[in-house]
C-alpha cells in the first residue's frame, strides 16, 4: 500500500470516528433527557439487569422506599426490602409478568412487574385515593342497606299486623301513624341519597346564575318558623343582600339542612341564628344554635355520611344521618368550606364559606 492510500484510510477513519463520538454523544444526551423524564414522573420506576443490579431508579421510588443518594449499581434488595416485592422480581426475570398491591408509608401503591430486555422492570403506581374511594363506595352502599331496611321494616311489621287482623281496632289509628312515619322517613333518606349522589356525579357547580343568599336565607327560615315554635326555639335571620354565583336549589338545601339542625337539636327555650355576611369578598352562611352541642370526639366525623352522634335521638328526630354531608359537598361545588365549633351543653357555630366571589352586579345580574 503506497503513502497515498494510507492517508486515505486514516482521513476515513477519522472521519467515521469522529461520527462515531457525534452518535455517542447524541445517545448519551438522549439518555440524559430520558433519565431526567423519569426522574420527574410521579410514579416509582426501576429498572434492574439480569444479577437484579440496579440501572435505574427514580426519585418517585426512592422516595416512596425512604431512601437517599444513588442505588446505581447495587442490589435491588437495598430498594425494596420486602420478600413479596423480591420474588416477584425474580419471576420478572424470569420472563414472568405480575403485579400487587403494595402499603407503604400509609400510601397504597399498585406494583407492575415485567421483563424488559435482559434485565426487568418495575412500576409503581400510587392508588391510595382510588383505594380510599372504592372502599367509601361500599360504605355507602352497606349504609345505604342498612338505612333504607330500618323504616322498611318498620312498615312491613306494622302492615302485617293490621292486615292479619291481629291488631286491635282501637290500635289501627296508633299502626297507620307510625306506617307514614317510616314512610315519611324513607322518602327523606332516598331524597338525600338522590340528591348526594347527583352531588358526586356533577362534582361541579350546576348552572351557575346570580342568587341572592339573603332572600335564601329568609325564605328558609319563614319555612321553618312553625317547627322552631313546636320546639320552643327563637329564630332569628340576619341577611341583608348578598348576591353571589351559584345554584339557588342548592343553596337553599344547604341553609335548609343547617337550619333545621340548628331547631333539632337544641331545647325548649333555647335560641336559633342565621346570618349572611361577606369575608374578603366571599360570603359566609353562619348558623348559631344554644343547643346541646358536639362533643369534640364526634365533630370531626359529624360531617362523614351516615354519622350520628346520638343515634336514638336522629332516630326521634326524624334524622337520615346525611344533612351536614349534604352541606359539605354543597358547598364543595360552589368551591367553600365548612367550619364547626361547638361546646356540649352549649350550642353550636357551623360556618360555611363560599368560595365564588361576588364578581357581577345585582342590578345588571352579572
Amino acid at each position: 500500500m503506497n503513502r497515498k492510500d494510507l492517508l486515505t484510510q486514516l482521513a476515513a477513519l477519522r472521519g467515521e470516528n469522529e461520527t462515531l463520538r457525534g452518535r455517542l454523544a447524541a445517545l448519551q444526551s438522549d439518555n440524559a433527557s430520558i433519565y431526567a423524564l423519569l426522574d420527574h414522573l410521579r410514579e416509582g420506576i426501576a429498572i434492574v439487569d439480569r444479577h437484579s443490579a440496579v440501572l435505574l431508579v427514580n426519585r418517585s421510588a426512592l422516595a416512596m422506599f425512604g431512601i437517599q443518594g444513588d442505588l446505581a449499581g447495587k442490589s435491588v434488595l437495598e430498594l425494596f426490602r420486602d420478600v413479596e416485592l423480591t420474588a416477584l422480581l425474580r419471576g420478572a426475570l424470569a420472563s414472568r409478568q405480575a403485579e400487587t398491591q403494595h402499603i407503604r408509608g400509609g400510601r397504597t401503591y399498585q406494583a407492575l412487574f415485567s421483563p424488559a430486555g435482559d434485565g426487568a422492570m418495575v412500576l409503581f403506581l400510587d392508588i391510595t385515593e382510588k383505594v380510599g374511594a372504592e372502599a367509601m363506595r361500599r360504605q355507602f352502599s352497606a349504609n345505604v342497606s342498612h338505612e333504607l331496611k330500618t323504616p322498611l321494616t318498620g312498615i312491613l311489621g306494622y302492615a302485617e299486623l293490621l292486615s292479619s287482623g291481629m291488631a286491635q281496632p282501637e290500635d289501627a289509628r296508633e299502626f297507620a301513624g307510625k306506617i307514614q312515619s317510616e314512610a315519611q322517613q324513607l322518602i327523606r333518606l332516598v331524597e338525600d341519597i338522590l340528591l348526594l349522589s347527583q352531588l358526586d356525579e356533577a362534582g361541579t357547580l350546576p348552572a351557575p346564575e346570580p342568587v341572592e343568599l339573603g332572600g335564601v336565607a329568609a325564605a328558609v327560615t319563614e319555612a321553618l318558623a312553625a317547627k322552631s315554635r313546636k320546639h320552643g326555639v327563637r329564630l332569628r335571620c340576619e341577611a341583608p343582600e348578598t348576591w353571589v354565583q351559584g345554584n339557588r336549589t342548592l343553596l337553599y338545601e344547604l341553609l335548609y339542612n343547617l337550619v333545621d339542625n340548628a331547631i333539632k337539636y337544641n331545647r325548649s327555650g333555647g335560641r336559633a341564628c342565621v346570618a349572611i355576611s361577606r369575608e374578603a369578598g366571599r360570603a359566609v352562611v353562619e348558623v348559631r344554635d344554644t343547643g346541646i352541642g358536639i362533643a369534640p370526639e364526634h365533630q370531626g366525623r359529624v360531617l362523614e355520611r351516615f354519622y350520628r352522634v346520638d343515634r336514638s335521638r336522629s332516630k326521634k328526630t326524624g334524622g337520615t344521618g346525611l344533612g351536614l354531608s349534604i352541606v359539605k359537598h354543597i358547598a364543595a361545588v360552589h368551591g367553600g368550606t365548612v367550619e364547626l365549633q361547638s361546646q356540649v351543653g352549649r350550642g353550636s357555630v357551623i360556618k360555611v364559606t363560599l368560595g365564588v366571589p361576588d364578581s357581577f352586579s345585582p342590578q345588571s345580574g352579572r
